[in-house]
């Protein structure tokens, strides 16, 4: 059997896997912002077969501080994440989602009590 075709029977098969990414920048640098949006799409691409989907544009914060807990794109995912429209949240890295310990913490709280993932590309 070839690859590919093992490769679409395995995609037939997976159950979907609801992914959300969420990237961030506190300044407004469009170069951090694709690279983001490249390496979390890169890894949702990789696990395709085992069932992986975006479900919708990335989550964005751009000229957004971290520190700030009220970020319109962090605010969507936490709500979208508390109807039960995501299993995994994709992102660059930790600190895209805060620069405190205090705020990522009870961010990936609310994560682990819906039963969300959080991936990062080296992780994945």
């Amino acid at each position: 059997m070839r690859r590919q075709e093992v490769t679409e029977r395995r995609a037939e098969r997976a159950p979907s896997v609801r992914c959300a990414s969420y990237v961030r920048t506190a300044t407004t640098d469009e170069s951090s912002i694709t690279r983001q949006r490249e390496e979390t799409g890169a890894l949702v691409r990789m696990h395709a077969a085992d069932g992986w989907v975006l479900v919708a544009p990335p989550y964005e914060d751009v000229g957004v501080s971290g520190r700030e807990a009220d970020r319109p794109g962090l605010m969507q995912l936490l709500g979208d994440v508390e109807a039960g429209c995501i299993d995994v949240v994709i992102a660059a890295d930790v600190a895209r989602l805060g620069r405190s310990a205090r705020l990522v913490g009870e961010i990936l709280a609310r994560f682990a009590a819906r039963g969300v993932a959080v991936v990062h590309p080296l992780s994945g």
